[in-house]
C-alpha cells in the first residue's frame, strides 16, 4: 500500500497511545510512513527556506512539516492534521527542530472538507496559530501561486524537511533540501497504476533513477519554485525508489479554497 511521509514508526505509536489516536498519521503514508527527512539533499542555508515550520506534539516530537502563508496561518498536509489542536504546536524560524526559533500554540487546524484518506485525495490542511509570527531572515512566509498556475514537466522544484534520509532510516538534526524535476501527471499516474493511479490536483517530482525525494517526517512541507508554494509534500512508493517519484498536493488547485478560509 502507498503511505504518507509522516514520522518514525515507534514514536507515531507512543504518540498515538498518549493522545488515542491510534494509526493517525500512519494511515495514508508512502508505502512507509513518510514525514521524516529528505533523501539525497543537502543542509539548509540559515534563511533560504524561511516559510518551514515543523510540527510537533506538545512534548516536543517533529512529525510533519508545514510553510508559513501569513502572520498566523500555515499550509501542511490533511494527513498530517488529524490532531487536537491544543495538543500540538508550530516551531518556526530554525535549522534544527530541537531548537525552536519560536515556538506557537495552535487555534485552529482545517482539513479540506473533501480529503480522502483511501486515495489521498484534497491532502491539503490549514493550520491558524494563537499568536503571530514575527518576519525576520529566519522566519517569512512563501508566495502562493494564483489559481491555475502550471508546474511544467522538467521543472526544477526544491523540497525541504526534517525528515529521514532513506525509507525507514533515521532523522537529521538540521533541516534538509534537494532540488527535484516536475514529472509529467500522465507518466506518473501510470507509475503508480497499482496504487489507484495519481489523484486530481496532485502532481510528481522526482528523477527516474531515484535518489533523490521526500521522505518520512517531511510530510506536509513545502515544494517550492523559488518563493512560490506549489506543492505540500503528501505520499509515494517508499523514498526515491527509482519510477515512483514523490506525490505533492498542487497549492494552486486549492488557492480559491485557502483565500476563503484564511482571508491572507
Amino acid at each position: 500500500m502507498a503511505t504518507n511521509k509522516c514520522c518514525c514508526l515507534l514514536l507515531l505509536t507512543l504518540a498515538a497511545a498518549v493522545y488515542g489516536h491510534p494509526g493517525t498519521l500512519l494511515g495514508g503514508n508512502r508505502f512507509f510512513p513518510s514525514g521524516g527527512r529528505i533523501v539525497g539533499g543537502t543542509e539548509v542555508v540559515q534563511g533560504e527556506v524561511p516559510w518551514q515550520v515543523s510540527l510537533q506534539f506538545d512534548f516536543g516530537f517533529h512529525f510533519c512539516g508545514g510553510s508559513i502563508i501569513s502572520k498566523r496561518w500555515i499550509v501542511t498536509a490533511a494527513h498530517c492534521s488529524d490532531q487536537v489542536a491544543s495538543q500540538v504546536r508550530v516551531i518556526a524560524g530554525t535549522l534544527r527542530s530541537a531548537l525552536p526559533g519560536s515556538t506557537h500554540a495552535v487555534s485552529r487546524i482545517i482539513v479540506h472538507p473533501e480529503y480522502s484518506t483511501t486515495m489521498f485525495g484534497n491532502d491539503i490542511a490549514l493550520w491558524q496559530i494563537a499568536d503571530e509570527f514575527e518576519w525576520d531572515e529566519q522566519t517569512a512566509p512563501a508566495d502562493l501561486p494564483i489559481e491555475g498556475t502550471q508546474s511544467a514537466a522538467g521543472t526544477l522544484m526544491t523540497v525541504s524537511g526534517w525528515g529521514t534520509t532513506s525509507a525507514g532510516g533515521s532523522t537529521p538534526d538540521s533541516l534538509l533540501k534537494v532540488e527535484v524535476p516536475i514529472v509529467d501527471r500522465d507518466t506518473c499516474s501510470a507509475n503508480y497504476i497499482n496504487f489507484g493511479g495519481v489523484p486530481d490536483k496532485q502532481i510528481c517530482a522526482g528523477l527516474a533513477e531515484g535518489g533523490k525525494d521526500s521522505c518520512q517526517g517531511d510530510s506536509g512541507g513545502p515544494l517550492v519554485f523559488g518563493r512560490q508554494l506549489r506543492g505540500v509534500v503528501s505520499w509515494g512508493n517508499g523514498c526515491a525508489y527509482p519510477g515512483y517519484p514523490g506525490v505533492y498536493t498542487e497549492v494552486a488547485a486549492y488557492r480559491r479554497w485557502i483565500d476563503i478560509t484564511t482571508a491572507v
